[in-house]
């Protein structure tokens, strides 16, 4: 009988992770906000925004058992209107700050994709709204949340998980691969019979897993969550939300490259940008199931390219990020990467044969804690 290995679950969260501003006090900031850019305007000042700057590193500080969170005291962005290279920043700023407003007030909700299109001309692409609403997070000191704008999801799962959406719906996992919520702050009655989370980094690799039946195996009695490439923050709060209040270990199956694993250090530890929320997105205690760079040769893969320019940058990058000396085996993996100068994918262990994916390499790492 498979058996699986003993789990020491992530503590659950300090109360300060779970305070948050009620929509009343954010629409006062908000309005207080306003009036001060107004009180400058009448002293004939340049109004501008002040708020933390969200992609310097020394802005953050790394937490063994929490991962990247703000610094106190952060250095500061400054987006004035009396400033050219600032002016339009000024303006989306104070506009989408007036749409969140409006939201909360009206106590309704917008995707980040529905405000792009209110007004394309204006803000030219998504990723203008996207990180125009994560600085407006950062200035106003809540959770993206907290603004009543929620994301589009892109990351998807599948198996033995139930629960009830914002919209009050049953969602069941182990009746079809499903979208992950927009909200997955609001969605409630969290209810699995799992041992554990399979995290996959790509859609490929996810389907294939689903296809090999994986699901209906002894070993398969998991929850399978794929965030298609680089997670969005629904895919990593879902993700948090199973490990801290379902006591679920979660493995994670990434490619063994540079940007893979980057990928598993964000759910592991969260982002630069995010990290004032890393205590609802990080999952520190993640198991790193492969594929490993030691698995290249271990396992004699085949088709196995060497690092190009962008994995070898990527790589001395992720050498020197804070978190880099956390885990003595993460590091060394890193180091074998460096020295061999080979990547493989998680495909690449389908070339062995069609399902040793599935029936062989997965259940054997579960089974003989085989995850780093």
């Amino acid at each position: 009988m498979f058996q699986f290995p003993r789990f020491r679950p992530l503590p659950l969260p300090t109360p300060a992770a779970t305070n948050v501003p009620d929509r009343i006090s954010i629409v006062l900031k908000i309005e207080a906000i306003v009036l001060s850019l107004i009180e400058k305007i009448a002293k004939d000042e340049a109004p501008c925004f002040v708020y933390d700057r969200r992609h310097d590193w020394e802005n953050v500080v790394f937490c063994q058992h929490r991962g990247l969170v703000r610094r106190d005291n952060p250095s500061k962005t400054v987006t004035s209107f009396g400033t050219a290279a600032s002016i339009r920043k000024f303006t989306l700023m104070l506009k989408i700050l007036s749409k969140v407003h409006f939201l909360l007030l009206t106590n309704t909700k917008s995707t980040k994709r529905q405000i792009f299109y209110e007004d394309v001309a204006l803000y030219g692409s998504q990723a203008t709204v996207d990180s125009i609403v994560e600085d407006i997070a950062c200035l106003l000191q809540v959770p993206r949340r907290c603004l009543n704008i929620v994301a589009t999801s892109k990351g998807v799962f599948a198996g033995y998980i139930r629960f009830r959406d914002p919209s009050g719906n049953l969602v069941d996992g182990s009746v079809a691969t499903t979208l992950m919520p927009t909200d997955v702050s609001c969605i409630s009655e969290l209810k699995s019979s799992a041992s554990y989370v399979l995290l996959v980094e790509k859609d490929a690799s996810f389907q294939k897993i689903l296809d090999d039946g994986f699901l209906n195996t002894a070993a398969g009695r998991c929850v399978l969550v794929t965030g298609k490439g680089f997670p969005d923050v629904n895919t990593r709060e879902f993700v948090r939300r199973l490990h801290v209040e379902l006591r679920l270990p979660v493995y994670a199956l990434m490619d063994a490259d540079p940007f893979g694993i980057e990928i598993l250090c964000v759910y592991a530890y969260g982002s630069l940008a995010m990290a004032s929320e890393t205590d609802s997105l990080a999952v520190p205690m993640i198991r790193w199931l492969g594929v490993h760079p030691r698995d290249i040769e271990r396992f004699r893969l085949q088709n196995c390219p060497p690092l190009n320019h962008g994995d070898k940058s990527k790589l001395r990058d992720l050498l020197s990020r804070p978190y880099a000396n956390a885990r003595d085996d993460w590091k060394k993996q890193l180091l074998l990467l460096d020295s061999t100068q080979r990547k493989a994918e998680i495909q690449s262990l389908c070339e062995i044969g069609p399902h040793f994916l599935t029936e062989s390499y997965i259940p054997a790492k579960i089974r003989l804690g085989g995850w780093l």
